[in-house]
């Protein structure tokens, strides 16, 4: 679409090819904060078509993250992934939310590097053939400052290490390997998995009528040639009154402190207790499918592409 500046505000004309119409759109670049709002959605004849209600979250006081992680994507090819803030709904679980999708990867073999159980069951809803394996680094000495940096350089050093562990060379069937990594932002402080009971309760206790958010790191990497993807994801969980009885059970029953932040949305108790989620459930899971699949298949042209010129310039 054309792209016009008016002091702070892109405006776009867009066609909307199904039915034929157009449709401006005003987005907003705050001065004072650089983010990047969608302001309106209007018909030629000035109808509105869309109006956001943006409810905070622990992201919005951040210094420019969004700005921060579109800067480092123009360097280090991370897309910026935005899309409208899914409908409200009471089925927060993976088997209403993910369907089979084709696998971008085709016929070669894809490695999960995560001992996640719900990465491994968004895989398993996605209907892909796929072998997981746990990468043996140590999380606590990959540290970045960065909220949306962390956990990029966390993927990246588990996919660092199981490239050793895979040794695929040139000549054997190639393999795509994907590594994840998650961390939750409450109050603008970085929560991972909590280290104890206490520190469970504590989390749980806090979320309550609040929003978290999640941040989910995707790296994708082909072997042998090293061709490698990343991208990020936040989310924001919108939370009810979270009662201290069902704090105390959800934590004794122990799966919240393998989770990031000390929640798992799809838990049976902790699950009515949710007031909203502006993504869908994967990416709260720490897999989120949109990101991977555009991951992948980014992934998969520039090894084609490659592929192709090594061939073209070994023609005589």
């Amino acid at each position: 679409p054309r792209i016009h500046y008016q002091r702070g505000t892109l405006c776009a004309r867009a066609v909307e090819c199904d039915h034929n119409r157009s449709l401006n759109l005003s987005v907003h670049i705050s001065m004072s904060t650089n983010k990047l709002e969608l302001a309106a959605v209007t018909s030629p004849a000035g109808e509105k078509q869309y109006q956001p209600v943006a409810p905070g979250s622990p992201t919005d006081n951040m210094m420019s993250p969004c700005s921060k992680h579109l800067a480092k994507s123009r360097t280090r090819g991370v897309p910026l992934n935005i899309k409208k803030p899914a409908p409200n709904t009471t089925e927060y679980k993976l088997s209403t939310q993910v369907r089979p999708l084709p696998n971008p990867c085709g016929d070669i073999e894809l490695v999960l590097g995560s001992q996640s159980s719900a990465r491994k069951d968004v895989f398993h809803a996605l209907d892909w053939k796929f072998k997981q394996i746990a990468a043996k680094i140590d999380e606590k000495l990959v540290r970045h400052e960065d909220p949306m940096e962390m956990p990029v350089l966390i993927a990246k050093a588990k996919a660092t290490s199981l490239i050793e562990t895979l040794k695929v060379s040139v000549g054997q069937d190639p393999v795509i390997l994907v590594t994840c990594d998650q961390i939750v932002l409450f109050n603008n402080q970085i929560r991972e998995k909590p280290e104890s009971k206490e520190q469970a309760k504590e989390y749980l206790l806090s979320y309550g009528n609040k929003a978290v958010s999640t941040v989910s790191a995707v790296v994708v990497t082909h072997l042998p040639s090293g061709v490698q993807k990343s991208g990020v994801e936040v989310a924001t969980i919108y939370w009810k009154a979270i009662p201290m009885g069902l704090v105390n059970q959800v934590v004794d029953r122990g799966e919240v402190l393998q989770s990031a932040g000390g929640f798992i949305v799809e838990d049976q108790d902790l699950n009515p207790c949710i007031k909203g989620i502006d993504r869908t459930i994967d990416s709260v899971l720490g897999m989120p499918v949109g990101l991977t699949v555009q991951l992948m298949e980014a992934l998969v042209g520039e090894v084609e592409h490659q592929s192709t010129g090594d061939n073209s310039t070994s023609t005589p």
